[in-house]
């Protein structure tokens, strides 16, 4: 486009402003190209189609020919613009405003955000706090009477009243005023009373109750109950004690642990150790990258492009809000919006200031990289090859970049100062 006028109004921050100035040859053929291109498809009455005369198309269809030469010509001179001005915009430029000149030349001005430029701060000697990662006996032997608890089994018992710790089955009706409200009526419900954590006074109100009583009792619901309709609420409730049950625990030996892959109790052990080192190694490591992008992020001041600020809050606040809802929570997330706002900036300068450090020295991964990684995936799951081949082409920029942030994270701790 050779009469493409541009020029740079302004840069400030992320933001820069561009005047473009589309000479008159340029729009007039964009025009032109237009009228042949609904003449092809314009349909009329007493025309077949293809066939209605140019002056007719002129005349009928002057707005659309107007709309589409601008749909041809603009995102062409906003990337001839792009070049000559040596930009990278981040998303679409937004046209602010348009003029038609006399002269029949077209005049634009347009906005777009850059990413932002920025001198990086010192990254060697970042602090680094190491810590001893040990796995106690005290935990292992946590874990395992949990996992004795969770495998326990609950079996009916001749008890004929409700005791501090009895477990139950109970059918109950909750009602306001003496009507059912909406999630108050259940059956079969399986409670523990001395660990019930379903309403207060709920569980106290079985005790010393009989198998096949029924039984109304009083409950006020918290006034920071999660259903807002039942806050504060006084409910009768109707219980019906159908079953009283027993823990059974099984006895921790070789026999109890072969179902979870293990020939013996001490193998069991090592194989839970060994498990809860890697998690708690994986902790340490996600601590020390944080407290390196913290101190990356405190020691480096520049602006972000407000489009990405905007995109990763709202991308933030959703995960959240998905989060919640997985447990049938409901927060008000708008009490969130500062702290939605700032994590979304540490994330964007914490992308802009890894990926600078891995420019500088040379850290971006490398296809035998990304092959090696394949290669050991594939070594652990050899009989879904072909499934974890095709996830790793499918998703290759997100794994190569996942490689450099690991090699960038490495560099970092390699170079860091303990503290």
């Amino acid at each position: 486009m050779e009469d493409l006028l541009t020029k740079i109004i302004e840069k400030k921050d992320c933001n820069v402003s561009i005047e473009m100035i589309i000479g008159a040859s340029s729009c007039k053929k964009a025009l032109d190209d237009s009228y042949v291109y609904l003449q092809k498809y314009a349909v009329l009455d007493g025309f077949r189609k293809g066939k209605v005369p140019m002056e007719v198309i002129k005349s009928k269809f002057a707005l659309n020919a107007k709309e589409e030469s601008l749909r041809r010509i603009l995102p062409e001179a906003i990337s001839e613009t792009m070049k000559r001005e040596n930009l990278s915009p981040l998303f679409y430029p937004e046209v602010l405003s348009m003029d038609n000149n006399p002269d029949g030349s077209i005049k634009f001005n347009i906005k777009i955000e850059v990413a932002p430029s920025f001198d990086l701060a010192d990254y060697k000697g970042l602090k680094l706090e190491k810590k001893d990662i040990t796995v106690s006996d005290e935990e292992i032997n946590n874990y395992l009477n949990d996992l004795l608890e969770r495998s326990a089994k609950y079996e009916k018992t001749d008890d004929v009243e409700a005791k501090k710790d009895s477990f139950v089955i109970i059918d109950y009706v909750g009602k306001l005023g003496g009507i059912e409200f909406k999630g108050g009526k259940e059956k079969d419900r399986f409670l523990s009373i001395a660990n019930n954590n379903f309403l207060p006074g709920f569980s106290d109100g079985i005790i010393g109750m009989k198998v096949g009583e029924t039984k109304d009792i009083e409950i006020k619901f918290p006034d920071e109950y999660h259903a807002k309709d039942l806050q504060g609420k006084v409910a009768i409730f109707s219980i019906t004690l159908k079953e009283l049950r027993k823990k059974i625990l099984s006895e921790l030996n070789d026999d109890f642990v072969k179902k979870f892959g293990s020939s013996s109790l001490n193998e069991f052990k090592e194989k839970i150790r060994s498990q809860m080192l890697f998690s708690k190694e994986q902790e340490d490591k996600k601590r020390i990258e944080d407290s390196f992008v913290n101190e990356l992020v405190e020691k480096n001041n520049f602006s972000i492009p407000s489009t990405m600020l905007k995109n990763e809050t709202e991308h933030i606040k959703e995960q959240t809000k998905k989060y919640y809802e997985m447990y049938g929570q409901k927060v008000d997330l708008s009490k969130m919006e500062d702290s939605f706002l700032k994590s979304a900036e540490k994330n964007i300068k914490a992308y802009y200031i890894l990926n600078e450090i891995i420019k500088q020295e040379h850290l971006e991964a490398t296809e035998e990289e990304f092959d090696k990684k394949l290669d050991k995936d594939v070594e652990k799951n050899k009989e879904k090859f072909a499934e974890i081949r095709a996830y790793y082409e499918k998703n290759k920029t997100k794994i190569m970049h996942s490689i450099s942030q690991e090699k960038v994270f490495q560099f970092l701790k390699d170079n860091a100062k303990l503290a």
